[in-house]
């Protein structure tokens, strides 16, 4: 199913509210080159943390704590 932007920033806000009802803070792996969905992640509050050691391609690691999600 391809969903457009705002149905996927929909999503993933929807998920992350399902999450903090159980944690403090998420992580979330990506892979670096897809630039679509890391900015859905970054437009719903994810922050980049880095890098992350990878055989293959290269992924990224971005972070949420609960703090922000009440936020946006």
């Amino acid at each position: 199913m391809l969903l457009n932007r705002r149905d996927q920033e929909r999503r993933v806000r929807s998920l992350v509210r399902q999450l903090f009802a159980q944690y403090d803070e998420l992580r979330l792996e990506s892979f670096a080159d897809n630039l679509t969905a890391n900015a859905v992640y970054t437009a719903c509050g994810w922050r980049e943390r880095g890098s992350l050691e990878s055989e293959g391609l290269a992924k990224i690691e971005f972070v949420r704590h609960r703090e922000t999600a009440l936020t946006s």
